[in-house]
């Protein structure tokens, strides 16, 4: 059977496909640490930009250029930026400050987040330099176009909390051969993950990548803006607090209201 594209983020099974970036863990080794779910800020900010050049950029798709199979499907995905024939151009339309990401992979960020995420793991991600304008044309400090390079396939499934496309879609017709995640809520990780890989995406899960507390945690620290994270185990009560920085899942909300006395 011909395998299916997955609209996402995807390497080479072996590697990324040239050498760059963090390549493929088929079976991860770490203990638990705290996991997030990164993603672009839910308001109208997050939006304006333009990808100038975007019918001329591309080789063939906005797909990644690494191609993985996901395990026990047909499934093919992509992760990593996609092939491009000319240097991106962009345009942000800031109201009022620009933000320091933008998108939904590719990802455009700053110079101080491209910093601040080389720091961190400097394996983790791919950037390309865009050639960068303001909504009247004028020149900008660079943006980078960014995404993950990095996919782990597998984590500790018994130990963790998540719902599958076919348990949520259980009168779907392709129930049986889609093992995609539609939901992760209390994630762990192989025992012995690298304590060095701080950002990755799951090769099942295809929405967003995902981030531990120090590549946040530094994130916030430094005043960069644009991201919002959804965190991957009980949020803490400084992170219900935080809601414009934290996505709390319905799942933990609804929980921890029970909770209450």
């Amino acid at each position: 059977m011909a395998a299916q594209k997955l609209a996402g983020g995807g390497a080479e099974e072996a590697g990324g496909a040239d050498g760059r970036g963090g390549g493929v863990l088929m079976v991860p080794t770490g203990e638990h640490r705290r996991l997030y779910l990164f993603r672009n800020t839910l308001t109208l900010d997050a939006t304006r930009y333009d990808l100038l050049n975007e019918d001329d950029l591309f080789k063939s798709s906005k797909l990644g250029r690494n191609l993985y199979v996901v395990p026990n499907s047909d499934l093919r995905g992509y992760y990593g930026l996609p092939e491009m024939l000319e240097r991106p151009r962009l345009r942000l339309n800031a109201r009022r400050q620009l933000l320091d990401f933008y998108g939904y992979g590719p990802y455009f960020v700053s110079a101080r987040a491209r910093e601040h995420l080389l720091s961190v793991d400097p394996s983790a991600f791919e950037f390309v330099e865009c050639e960068t304008v303001g909504a009247k044309g004028e020149a900008l400090e660079a943006y980078w176009m960014m995404d993950i390079a990095r996919l782990v396939m597998n984590f500790d499934e018994q130990a963790s909390e998540f719902i599958t496309y076919a348990e949520r879609n259980p009168e779907a017709p392709d129930t049986t051969t889609n093992p995609l995640i539609s939901e992760l809520i209390d994630i762990r990780l192989m025992a012995g993950f690298p304590d060095d890989h701080r950002a990755f995406r799951f090769s099942r899960y295809i929405r967003c990548f995902v981030a531990d507390e120090i590549l946040v945690d530094g994130w916030i620290k430094a005043g960069l803006r644009g991201a919002q994270f959804t965190p991957l185990q009980r949020p803490t009560a400084a992170e219900m607090k935080r809601r414009s920085r934290y996505i709390i899942p319905t799942t933990w909300y609804r929980r921890l209201q029970a909770e209450r006395p």
